[in-house]
């Protein structure tokens, strides 16, 4: 099943935050690479990891999401810009 929830009226088509943490849901940047999984969030980020050996955490406002399709959460912005957002960055 196709399910396509956007983050534009979240009222509306509310995305299940806690389902798409405890499945591990990949999360691909505007430009369509993947930039890691959704661990954790609070009311208004959501915390993405990426890497294995190297792990990159980033605190992404949920105001950065585009939609999620079902299998994967789709940010709005590509992944160069994502270091803005990296913990632990000091060049934010």
């Amino acid at each position: 099943m196709y399910m396509h929830q956007t983050m534009t009226n979240p009222e509306e088509n509310p995305i299940n935050w806690d389902a798409i943490i405890k499945s591990h849901k990949g999360v691909i940047a505007s430009d369509r690479k993947r930039t890691g999984t959704v661990i954790a969030q609070t009311e208004d980020e959501i915390v993405i990891s990426d890497g294995v050996i190297t792990i990159h955490r980033f605190i992404m406002p949920k105001s950065k999401v585009d939609y999620y399709d079902g299998s994967d959460v789709y940010l709005k912005i590509p992944s160069q810009l994502l270091n803005i957002f990296e913990v632990g960055n000091k060049n934010k």
